[in-house]
C-alpha cells in the first residue's frame, strides 16, 4: 500500500515499524557523521597524519558543500528508480561503505598519493550520501501521510539529535 494510508490498526503497525527503522538508521548515520562525516574530528586527525595541509583541508572543507550538488542528480534517478527504498538503502550504504577503505590507505599507497585517494573517496562518500538523502525525503515522503509526516519528522528529529 503506498502512498500509506492510516485506516486500521495494521496501517499504524507498518507507521510505527518504519519510524523505528528509520530511527535506528538515522542514529547510524549520527554516528557516521560523527565518526567520519565533514568537520569529523577523525577525519581532521586522519588526513594530518596523511600529511594534509591548508589545500587539502580547504578541500574538506569545501566538499560538504559541493557534494550538495549532487542532490539534483540524485532526484533524477529516484524518479527513475523502481524503488526508493532501495536507492536509499543502496548510495546510503555505498556512501559509508567508503569510509572502510579510508583506514588501508596508508597501508597501500605512499603519504601523498593517500591522501589524494583519500580526498577522492571523502567526495564519493559525501556526494553519495547526498544522493540517498534526497532520494530518503522522497521515499518518507511517498511513505508517510501528509497529515503525519510533520510528527514523524518532528519525532525523529528529536530522537537522532538526542543520538548525535
Amino acid at each position: 500500500m503506498s502512498p500509506l494510508e492510516i485506516h486500521d490498526k495494521a496501517d499504524v503497525d507498518k507507521l510505527e515499524r518504519l519510524t523505528r527503522i528509520s530511527i535506528v538508521e538515522g542514529s547510524f548515520a549520527q554516528a557516521h557523521m560523527t565518526l567520519a562525516g565533514v568537520g569529523s574530528v577523525f577525519i581532521t586527525k586522519f588526513a594530518l597524519m596523511l600529511g594534509a595541509g591548508p589545500m587539502a583541508f580547504g578541500l574538506l572543507a569545501a566538499f560538504g558543500q559541493l557534494s550538495l550538488l549532487f542532490q539534483p542528480l540524485g532526484s533524477l534517478l529516484t524518479r527513475r528508480a523502481t524503488s526508493r527504498k532501495a536507492f536509499v538503502v543502496n548510495w546510503a550504504m555505498a556512501g559509508r561503505l567508503l569510509v572502510l577503505i579510508y583506514g588501508i590507505l596508508p597501508f597501500l599507497l605512499p603519504s601523498e598519493r593517500a591522501l589524494q585517494v583519500f580526498l577522492i573517496l571523502f567526495l564519493l562518500s559525501a556526494a553519495a550520501q547526498s544522493m540517498s538523502a534526497n532520494a530518503w525525503m522522497a521515499w518518507i515522503g511517498e511513505m508517510v501521510p501528509t497529515e503525519v509526516r510533520g510528527r514523524f519528522i518532528a519525532r525523529r528529529s528529536r530522537i537522532l539529535l538526542l543520538a548525535g
